[in-house]
């Protein structure tokens, strides 16, 4: 076969052995079955159109199924913005990354079990509870997600002259009961222990440098597990209703409250081990 030949058997490939394999790329893609047949008879719907003509951009630069399986896969997300609709993910889901947006699109949208979800993305770089995390905090900020008899918001699907939805932001969180006076340093902390790449105006590099060293022996001196950094963050950084965050982990308000404390005394705690003295900082 030539660059550019059409004349390739595309029919033999698709309709033989292949087709268990796209039979499983669909299944894995969205999870349940039903959803998963009606995008394999888009996808060879779409491939078979017009003699094939889906596939006639092969160049024979690669082996015919690994072209066929690229072209499969443009294929699937096609068939899940058509059943689902083009998704239009927050500005602070975007910040964090591809990651973040695929597992929204896939729970919150299209509507798959999160354990599945969770599954299919863990691999040596990414957690089992590190990826609940990420489940749990998009939950906790979008309480419709996942809810099967709970209509999408229209403002998460994209439309033209709509403007991306708005954060929910919580007004009566934890930290507002707070009434110690270091609370704004140990907010200060709290972020830099969940972020360290954070980028802060008002304090000077000398600042920065003793705050990061502080911070650096605090990760060892405490040894906060992920779920309790992103109980930090939810709480503290996100200000997230403490109602919803408690729903994400599973709690009562009460039994969120009790934890934030004891996690609140770890901090001052781990800050009196390693010798901080906000007199030094601010």
């Amino acid at each position: 076969m030539n660059d550019g030949d059409s004349s390739f058997d595309w029919s033999s490939l698709v309709l033989g052995d292949w087709i268990a394999r796209l039979d499983r790329m669909a299944l894995k893609r969205f999870g349940e079955q039903v959803i998963a047949d009606e995008a394999v008879n888009h996808v060879l719907e779409k491939l078979s159109a017009n003699n094939w003509s889906a596939l006639g951009g092969y160049k024979n630069k690669s082996k015919p199924i690994n072209y066929l399986n690229v072209v499969a896969t443009h294929l699937l997300e096609e068939f899940s913005r058509m059943k689902f609709g083009r998704p239009r993910p927050p500005v602070w889901l975007k910040k964090n990354g591809h990651l973040w947006v695929s597992i929204w699109r896939q729970i919150c949208l299209e509507r798959r079990v999160a354990g599945q979800v969770v599954f299919n993305w863990i691999n040596e770089e990414r957690s089992k509870e590190y990826l609940e995390n990420i489940v749990r905090l998009i939950k906790a900020r979008m309480p419709w997600c996942g809810v099967k008899r709970q209509e999408i918001p229209s403002s998460y699907l994209e439309k033209d002259g709509e403007s991306p939805p708005f954060d929910v932001e919580d007004t009566r969180s934890f930290q507002e009961t707070q009434k110690n006076e270091d609370l704004e340093e140990l907010l200060l902390i709290i972020r830099l222990l969940i972020d360290p790449e954070s980028d802060f105006t008002g304090i000077t590099e000398s600042q920065t440098a003793k705050i990061n060293n502080i911070v650096t022996q605090l990760h060892k001196e405490l040894e906060l597990s992920d779920s309790e950094l992103l109980m930090l963050k939810m709480v503290f950084i996100e200000r997230i209703k403490q109602g919803l965050v408690a729903k994400a982990f599973d709690l009562k308000p009460y039994q969120l409250s009790k934890r934030l404390k004891a996690l609140m005394m770890r901090l001052r705690s781990g800050l009196g081990a390693v010798g901080f003295d906000k007199e030094q900082f601010f």
